[in-house]
């Protein structure tokens, strides 16, 4: 009886003994727990700035970079011949700008001087030219002629990040808000868990006393041995059922702690509640969902997402197209030249008098075999079904999820009330057969038996009662802006 006593106080107040600081859970406090950012929100965090790292990573190719450039150059060696050159020292140095456009251009400016020393034979004479300096202005301009022409394969390459950035977003707003009524649903599961535990406590207290009662009368002569093993096989049935559902608690616990590591040191306790008055807000709130008369996208960002998804798979197909064609560039590089023996001299002469030089060039790369158009046929279909798959699994949440979930929720209300009504009669019927056992017009096993399905019929209402909680929940990971009361995702 001190056994039962204690395990009907320490379930009620929903308290782990091993800890020293308790942590009272509850709606709010949870929602204040994942604003704290725990891991998996940090996860998705982190998956959002990889998309918006790739981005940047690509852009920050397309901006100006100062490019500076200094070497210095002498040797000592030998000429094999008589008209042999040989330079040394030389130096080059240069500082310039250059930058990557989207339009399949690219364009450098540099200032440059080159110095070196000459020394010629000729005849058997060795002649030096010392310092010789070239100094001036370079430009480099080169565009792409066929496979990146006007910046068509860039700017698609930029718009698939862009579009990629957007969705992105939407996934991770859509991911955050499911999070947080995943950890809702294992607290309402705590609730729901707490609930039995309470009721089966109290029917342990019942079934002790009817086995103490029946030990008195077999003392006394009045019941068998039967009938005590019968009243005594119930209450150890009914703590084994309390082990079990501590156990599940501590399952529950285990997997918010997993999830929530704040809470991995401290002793859990709920926050007082009610399951009947939060189970007719979820169906107050179902029953203003099933008379929308059509989808409500408006409360939902998957149709956001699958917008953001069409414009980033169109412009990965402009992209992908490109891939096996020729490439095709042209680049060109003209400079202007001051030369003379000395850096200012040069300079001098360079704004004096320069001259100029120019050179222009194609480059041309042509695939070979089918390897490349192969690879593009095969890229093409792997992106198509990726896209295809997650198209299809965006629209089907919001189709499903809005006329699924509802018509479950409206099932799941009629057991719920047929469940009740059950409970009622099976309650009805145990009062009468209790009444009977006490006259000695009925055995012990009826009455056991009808205890055990009242029980039972109990413990299959919160069963219900949690479905139904847990169902919104799901419902509102998907259409996360639904105005209903009991869909939180901010603190209060």
């Amino acid at each position: 009886m001190k056994y039962s006593s204690f395990i009907v106080l320490s379930l009620l107040t929903f308290q782990h003994t091993h800890g020293s600081v308790n942590f009272t859970l509850s709606e709010k406090s949870l929602a204040k727990l994942i604003k704290g950012n725990p891991p998996n929100i940090k996860l998705i965090e982190a998956a959002f700035l990889g998309t918006v790292h790739a981005q940047k990573n690509v852009q920050e190719k397309l901006s100006w970079n100062l490019k500076a450039q200094t070497s210095h150059f002498d040797t000592s060696e030998k000429p094999y011949s008589t008209s042999d050159q040989i330079q040394g020292p030389k130096q080059y140095h240069s500082l310039g700008v250059e930058r990557s456009f989207k339009y399949g251009l690219n364009l450098g400016v540099s200032a440059y001087s080159r110095q070196a020393t000459t020394a010629v034979t000729s005849q058997g004479l060795t002649s030096k030219f010392k310092n010789a300096t070239t100094s001036g202005l370079s430009i480099n301009f080169g565009i792409d002629l066929y496979k990146d022409l006007f910046g068509k394969k860039t700017r698609a390459d930029l718009d698939i990040l862009r579009f990629g950035k957007e969705k992105a977003a939407i996934e991770k707003d859509i991911q955050s808000k499911a999070f947080h009524h995943q950890v809702r649903k294992i607290y309402w599961s705590l609730v729901a868990n707490n609930e039995k535990l309470k009721i089966s406590s109290e029917l342990l207290l019942n079934s002790e006393k009817q086995a103490k009662n029946a030990n008195k009368r077999y003392s006394s002569s009045v019941a068998d041995s039967g009938e005590v093993a019968k009243f005594e096989s119930q209450v150890a049935f009914r703590k084994a059922n309390i082990i079990y559902l501590d156990y599940q608690k501590e399952m529950l616990l285990l997997s918010l702690k997993e999830i929530i590591p704040e809470l991995a040191e401290k002793n859990v306790i709920l926050s007082e509640y009610n399951l009947d008055n939060v189970v007719s807000e979820v169906i107050s709130c179902t029953t203003r969902i099933s008379l929308l008369p059509e989808v409500p996208l408006n409360f939902t960002r998957y149709d956001e997402l699958v917008e953001a998804l069409n414009n980033q798979y169109a412009s990965q197909k402009k992209s992908t197209r490109t891939h096996s064609d020729i490439d095709l560039k042209l680049t060109s590089n003209l400079k202007t030249l001051g030369k003379a023996q000395g850096y200012s001299e040069s300079f001098d002469a360079h704004n004096n008098n320069s001259g100029t030089s120019y050179e222009v060039g194609l480059m041309l790369t042509i695939p070979l075999g089918k390897k490349k158009s192969s690879t593009e046929e095969v890229k093409k279909l792997l992106e198509e079904k990726k896209y295809l798959a997650t198209q299809k699994s965006s629209l089907g949440k919001i189709k499903t999820f809005h006329y699924q979930i509802t018509k479950e929720i409206d099932l799941l209300k009629q057991v719920c009330k047929m469940q009740k009504i059950n409970s009622e009669k099976l309650a009805h019927s145990l009062k009468i057969t209790r009444k009977k056992y006490h006259q000695a017009r009925t055995s012990v096993y009826n009455l056991i038996n009808d205890q055990d399905g009242h029980l039972q019929s109990k413990l299959s209402e919160i069963d219900t009662k949690l479905v139904i909680v847990t169902t919104l929940l799901d419902y509102f990971a998907v259409f996360t802006e639904i105005p209903c009361d009991f869909n939180i995702t901010e603190i209060p």
